[in-house]
């Protein structure tokens, strides 16, 4: 049972009811510091509604994140596409566990352990110690700077399996 309401009088798309929290400021005047807003975005039988947090951020409430009727969670994005969309910068002091990953940009100052392959489609760069076990796929150009440790579908009985051009800048060792 519903013990409390918070309504909007409009029943219009992108209308909202809002919980607002309140701090008296200097002045005496109650200052609104965050907010939970539900937002009707489809109206009717098929209505649908997000839940919106938002902080005080230079005098104005500001959307932080949002729940989408979806079930993604955006922050930093009213827009999230994924389950979770993150717009700006994350930290992550954990482990990072993905079945999938697909990166736009560049992934830096990470050690990186597959079991699965590893393919790329633009430029793989990797300097420093990298392990393979089921193999690398490259569709474009790669360089690797120092790899110790190559093993996996593409290796034969040599350290490093190459079909097609390769260059080597430094001794190549045969084991």
């Amino acid at each position: 049972t519903d013990l409390a309401y918070l309504s909007s009088a409009s029943n219009a798309t992108s209308s909202a009811a809002r919980l607002s929290f309140r701090a008296i400021d200097v002045l005496g005047a109650g200052t609104s510091t965050a907010a939970i807003t539900s937002v009707l975005q489809q109206n009717y039988t098929t209505g649908k509604g997000d839940l919106v947090f938002s902080t005080l951020q230079s005098g104005a409430l500001t959307e932080v994140f949002r729940a989408t009727s979806a079930g993604f969670l955006g922050i930093g994005t009213s827009t999230p596409g994924f389950a979770l969309g993150v717009s700006g910068n994350a930290v992550i002091s954990g482990d990072l566990q993905a079945a999938n990953m697909s990166a736009t940009g560049t992934i830096s100052g990470v050690t990186l352990n597959t079991t699965g392959s590893v393919n790329a489609s633009g430029t793989l760069a990797v300097s420093g110690l990298l392990t393979l076990y089921n193999g690398l796929t490259s569709t474009a150009s790669s360089t690797l700077l120092n790899v110790t440790n190559f093993s996996g579908t593409n290796a034969t009985t040599t350290t490093l399996y190459v079909s097609g051009a390769a260059s080597f800048n430094g001794a190549v060792e045969q084991v």
